[in-house]
């Protein structure tokens, strides 16, 4: 049973707003969702 990208990506987004300040996730969230989008098409 694989582990899909976008889940791995979730995950990834939600540990670093555990480890990074809500500041620095909202910066990095639009790449985040880019990153899951252009995977899924």
């Amino acid at each position: 049973m694989e582990v899909s990208p976008v889940r791995f990506f979730f995950a990834a987004a939600v540990c670093f707003g555990v480890l990074f300040p809500t500041e620095e996730l909202a910066a990095r969230l639009p790449n985040i969702l880019l990153i899951i989008s252009d995977d899924q098409s």
